[in-house]
């Protein structure tokens, strides 16, 4: 154990990465982050090549996991403690609800938009399926021959 004050290397700059090198360095400790790819793992965007045009920045994409409080718990109070100015919650300031999920594969091939806003009511997950089309073997954007069981799995994880 290192006392406070000391040095401290975390590998990973995703979400646990961070939220621990914040922690740490709250704690008096000199942190360095060593992240190879990009900053944020599985919850960053990425840019969509091409797409800028009249000498703006190309658009965002996302590319899957994002951001979902009930699987990084600790997440929300981390936003909340980094500072960004004019904003009393910090960058926790900056979230916005997501009104529609887009499901597809590479090149968006079988996509889906489904509304997952809080309009569209509680759903269980059989009534989710019914609103994204998602049904066993008929060439979803999640494959053909999925199982009921499969696809209800999906449903369940993508509602909690």
């Amino acid at each position: 154990m290192v006392s406070s004050g000391g040095r401290v290397a975390v590998l990973g700059g995703g979400v646990a990465g961070l939220t621990a090198a914040t922690e740490l360095a709250e704690r008096g400790y000199r942190v360095t982050v060593v992240e190879p790819t990009g900053w944020g793992g599985k919850a960053r965007s990425s840019a969509v090549p091409g797409t800028g045009t009249g000498g703006r920045l190309d658009l965002p994409s996302e590319h899957g996991f994002r951001f979902f409080p009930g699987f990084y718990r600790s997440l929300p109070d981390t936003l909340r403690r980094i500072p960004f100015a004019g904003q009393p919650d910090g960058v926790a300031g900056n979230l916005r609800e997501a009104t529609h999920m887009l499901t597809a594969r590479s090149g968006r091939v079988g996509e889906l938009l489904t509304d997952v806003s809080l309009a569209a009511g509680a759903r269980s997950p059989l009534e989710f399926l019914r609103a994204t089309g998602l049904r066993p073997g008929n060439g979803t954007a999640l494959g053909p021959g999925l199982t009921d069981e499969e696809l209800l799995y999906y449903a369940n994880r993508l509602l909690v």
